[in-house]
């Protein structure tokens, strides 16, 4: 990663885990496991022409011949088991042309951690190929002059090669590394709930801006109490489903009608309806349907009131003495 062919070399490593990657599901074609990768050592143009001739026999000594091969071929490669020649044949063929292209990169693959040929872990290779790469490009974004890449590179070799100690899980970066974690979870929660609370409209506001509005809200607790405690009120009645009153009081025209008189006018409605819905009599009373009961009422009232005043008037002047006595 941090010599001058470095490019090359993780090139090379692409290309030899893609080899090994393709060797692998090669080899699972095979009919029978040849032990430690003995395949490569299979001659395969021999065996060829050696089926070949026992095919041209007759076929009672075709077939032992075709027994012989493969027992030669068991043999010499310590094989459990028969082999299917005829299908196995192409297959090793295609992976001696694999090992071929694979063995023509061993001096650029030969230094790279954990190589040993087709024994490679390509898995962890590639994951730390990851690693290299990711590390050299996030190099380059930290220099501003080669100057500046080549002390970085230098510094990053030292601390990778030389004191790799202190990358372990219990080393110094990585509890530092911990306590940014930690400290960004903290930032994090006290933004969102900060967010939250002045209600901003953007959906992911820069530091520079909050950090501006924190400042503002610190200097001016005064400026702000009015403000907090209309939003305190507001939650409130919110809370108790008057958001519509809310709604209507933030779009409120002062010059046309007070607070106070649309919330007394509103609340006289409520009340009204409130007080009328409950009662079955009034729910039901339709005016035109009871006028006549109403001007009968109204008759006799008026004829009650005139038969007071006669009866009151009668006994007031049974009650007078004559002039005689």
């Amino acid at each position: 990663m941090f010599t001058p062919d470095a490019a090359a070399r993780i090139e090379a490593a692409h290309k030899a885990i893609d080899l090994l990657q393709e060797i692998t599901t090669t080899k699972a074609r095979l009919s029978v496991n040849y032990p430690a990768d003995n395949w490569q050592q299979l001659n395969v143009p021999q065996i060829q022409q050696e089926l070949t001739q026992a095919s041209k026999k007759f076929w009672f000594f075709s077939t032992s011949a075709h027994k012989k091969v493969i027992q030669s071929v068991m043999q010499q490669h310590a094989l459990s088991s028969a082999p299917d020649l005829t299908a196995d044949l192409p297959v090793i063929d295609l992976l001696q042309s694999l090992l071929q292209r694979l063995t023509a990169i061993s001096s650029e693959t030969a230094t790279l951690p954990g190589w040993s040929s087709l024994a490679t872990d390509y898995t962890k290779l590639a994951a730390t190929l990851a690693v290299a790469e990711e590390i050299r490009s996030k190099l380059g974004t930290f220099a501003s002059s080669p100057q500046q890449l080549s002390e970085l590179r230098t510094a990053v070799k030292i601390l990778v090669i030389d004191a790799n100690d202190l990358l372990g899980a219990a080393g110094v970066i990585a509890n530092l590394c911990q306590d940014l974690r930690t400290a960004l979870t903290g930032f994090s929660e006290a933004k969102t709930t900060f967010c939250g609370l002045i209600k901003t409209q953007e959906d992911n506001p820069s530091i520079p801006t909050l950090l501006n509005c924190a400042l503002n809200i610190i200097q001016n607790p005064s400026a702000l109490k009015a403000w907090s405690d209309w939003s305190r009120v507001r939650e409130e009645a919110i809370s108790q489903g008057l958001m519509p009153i809310l709604d209507t009081l933030a779009h409120l025209d002062t010059s046309e009608m007070s607070a106070t008189e649309i919330f007394e006018t509103a609340y006289c409605r409520w009340f009204a309806s409130w007080v009328i819905d409950s009662e079955p009599l009034l729910h039901n009373f339709v005016p035109a349907e009871h006028m006549s009961d109403i001007e009968a009422y109204r008759q006799h009232t008026d004829r009650l009131a005139k038969l007071t005043v006669r009866y009151i008037r009668a006994r007031l002047c049974g009650l007078i003495p004559q002039k005689t006595k």
